[in-house]
C-alpha cells in the first residue's frame, strides 16, 4: 500500500510538470499568436534592387517542401523552423514607419557581397509568381498556408549562438582560438564592405555555422562606407566584440590575452 501511494505521489509530480512544459504555454499563446495579416505582404520599390531577381536555388526549393514551426520573433521578423531542423524562415513583420527600404537594401547588399557571413541561401525581396505555397505552424498548433511568391522572406541557414558554440569548444584551446580570430574576421570583412550593424547583442545576433561566424540577424544591416576607413573600422570591431571579451576574461583568462593580441588590426 505504501509503494503504491510513492507511485500515486510520483506519477502526480510527473503530470504536473509535463502541464507546466507543454500546455501552460499553449494557455498563454495568444498574447504572442501568430497570424498572416501580421506578416508584410509589400515590396520595396527601392531601385538598387530592381536588376537583382535570381532564381530559387534547388536546395532551397527541396527545402521548402517541408511545413516551418514557429521558432520566435522579434522587433522586425517572425521566425520559423524548418522540420529537419536545419534551416530558419523570416517573415517580415509589418510595422507603421519602418524604412523597409533600408532594410531590403541593407540585405541585398550583405546576400550579394557578403552571402558567406550571413548564413543566407535565398532572399526574396521582388514579387516573383513560380514560388510555391507553403506550410507554417505556430504555437498553438495551427497550421497556415502562405503563398511565398506574394511575400517577401529570407532563408538561412540555422546557425549555433556565439556563446553556445564557444562553451562547446572549452577545453579545446586551438579551435577556441580558432572561433575567436573568425569572429574578429566576420565584423573586418564586413567594415570592408561597409556593412554597419545596429543590433549590438552579439549574443543573440552573432553565431556560427560549425567554424565560420556569421551574422544571425541581418535586419538591422546599412550600408556605412565610413566604415571602410581602417580607424573607423578598428573601433566597430572593438565595439562589437566587447562582450567577447569580457565572457573570455572571466572565464579564460589566457585567451582573453590571446583576444586582446588579436584585436590590434
Amino acid at each position: 500500500m505504501k509503494r503504491l501511494k510513492i507511485l500515486f505521489v510520483l506519477l502526480e509530480s510527473v503530470l504536473f510538470t509535463l502541464m507546466v512544459l507543454f500546455f501552460l504555454p499553449l494557455t498563454q499563446c495568444k498574447e504572442h499568436h501568430f497570424r498572416l495579416e501580421d506578416v508584410l505582404r509589400e515590396f520595396s520599390s527601392y531601385p538598387a534592387l530592381s536588376a537583382k531577381k535570381q532564381e530559387l536555388p534547388l536546395q532551397v526549393a527541396h527545402t521548402l517542401e517541408q511545413p516551418f514551426y514557429f521558432f520566435g520573433e522579434g522587433e522586425q521578423f517572425f521566425v520559423f523552423l524548418s522540420k529537419d531542423r536545419k534551416s530558419i524562415l523570416k517573415l517580415f513583420k509589418k510595422a507603421e514607419g519602418r524604412n523597409y527600404s533600408q532594410m531590403f537594401s541593407g540585405i541585398d547588399r550583405i546576400f550579394h557581397s557578403a552571402q558567406d557571413r550571413s548564413a543566407l541561401l535565398y532572399i526574396h525581396l521582388h514579387q516573383e509568381e513560380n514560388l510555391p505555397t507553403i506550410c507554417l505552424i505556430d504555437r498553438a498548433c495551427h497550421r497556415h498556408k502562405l503563398l511565398l511568391g506574394e511575400t517577401p522572406f529570407l532563408i538561412q541557414q540555422r546557425g549555433e549562438p556565439l556563446f553556445d558554440r564557444l562553451k562547446r569548444a572549452q577545453g579545446n584551446e586551438r579551435l577556441m582560438k580558432e572561433l575567436i580570430d573568425e569572429v574578429i574576421l566576420c565584423f573586418l570583412e564586413l567594415c570592408r564592405e561597409g556593412m554597419r550593424d545596429t543590433d549590438n547583442c552579439t549574443r543573440r545576433n552573432l553565431g556560427f555555422l560549425d567554424k565560420r561566424a556569421v551574422i544571425l540577424d541581418v535586419g538591422s544591416l546599412f550600408f556605412d562606407p565610413a566604415l571602410q576607413q581602417k580607424e573607423e573600422a578598428k573601433k566597430e570591431i572593438l565595439h562589437k566584440t566587447r562582450r567577447l571579451g569580457r565572457w573570455l576574461k572571466r572565464r579564460h583568462p589566457a585567451l582573453y590575452a590571446y583576444y586582446l593580441e588579436r584585436i590590434q588590426l
